[in-house]
């Protein structure tokens, strides 16, 4: 079997061979394809939204129609970037997935003189860009859920109000395993079952590097800590973003709390304008709250 890696040059040449070989409807396509699972792969890597929440996919009409409950207080965002809209009175709620785009390129020659795989390099940062836009509208979701018109001053002790859902130390106070336990027994109370912690990675050090955590500690990939040393302790699943704000924790029950709809999943549309490869890359969903009563925020101020 042979086993031979191609050099730029002879991949470049195949490239070239393709294209004039294709027609330019199949030659979109084969790059299109080419281009989803290096996109794809990045997405589902650096997107804590999916990892966080089930995805609802759908394909007859604009619209998603969910049911809601009595004591659900449902969040919805109408369009990419605009204002929420809260759903408390209705007895349904239509989510509407809305467009999500980025519009990666590169030139011919710099595929031909690159010393690495340029155009790989480029689609993973098109996907981590995706991934970006769904989590930031997931964290102006959580944002509006707790404490939407801003944190108050921290008081000296740690302090609870169960009408904002938000949780408080004092200044200079790091959270503890205490305080996570202390927040996941609030929602157990509301009759919900905490799974999930979303932080920022210095949260993360801070509280994996506590005495009750050491001698749990197996630091080292990613995957270890987010299946290890807090899971093990706390029996809650532990996602990090550096997106999630640096002093907040989430404490959810992930299945009440969210689901991502999607409408038309990821789609990549090459096109070759002269010597230049551009790619339009989109996928139309909206991340959306179903019940945000299921979801809690430790805000510390230790940072």
């Amino acid at each position: 079997m042979n086993n031979k890696v191609l050099s730029n040059q002879e991949k470049f040449n195949l490239l070239m061979m393709a294209q004039a070989e294709m027609s330019q409807t199949e030659f979109a396509q084969h790059m299109a394809q080419a281009a989803i699972l290096p996109i794809a792969e990045t997405m589902i890597e650096d997107s804590f939204g999916r990892k966080l929440f089930q995805i609802d996919r759908f394909d007859n009409g604009p619209s998603y129609r969910y049911q809601r409950k009595a004591r659900q207080r449902a969040l919805v965002i109408p369009r990419y970037g605009e204002e929420i809209d809260q759903i408390v009175r209705y007895p349904w709620v239509i989510v509407t997935p809305y467009d999500f785009e980025v519009h990666p390129e590169i030139h011919m020659a710099d595929l031909l003189d690159a010393q690495f795989d340029a155009a790989a390099d480029i689609l993973n940062d098109a996907g981590r860009e995706m991934a970006v836009k769904e989590d930031l509208e997931f964290l102006r979701l959580f944002d509006q859920a707790i404490a939407p018109n801003g944190v108050p001053a921290p008081g000296p002790n740690p302090a609870f109000n169960a009408s904002t859902g938000l949780y408080q130390l004092p200044s200079g106070v790091d959270p503890t395993a205490s305080d996570l336990l202390k927040v996941s027994g609030y929602l157990r109370q509301k009759s919900y079952k905490p799974d999930t912690l979303l932080m920022n990675p210095y949260q993360l050090g801070i509280l994996s590097s506590q005495q009750a955590f050491l001698f749990y500690l197996n630091f080292g990939t990613r995957e270890v800590q987010e299946t290890g040393v807090l899971k093990s302790a706390l029996g809650l699943n532990v996602i990090w973003s550096p997106l999630v704000d640096t002093g907040s924790i989430w404490v959810m029950d992930s299945v009440e709390l969210g689901r991502l709809v999607e409408r038309e999943p990821l789609t990549v549309q090459p096109t070759l304008d002269g010597r230049l490869m551009k790619w339009l890359v989109y996928q139309r969903v909206c991340p959306f709250f179903r019940n945000a009563n299921a979801a809690l925020r430790i805000q510390a101020y230790n940072f």
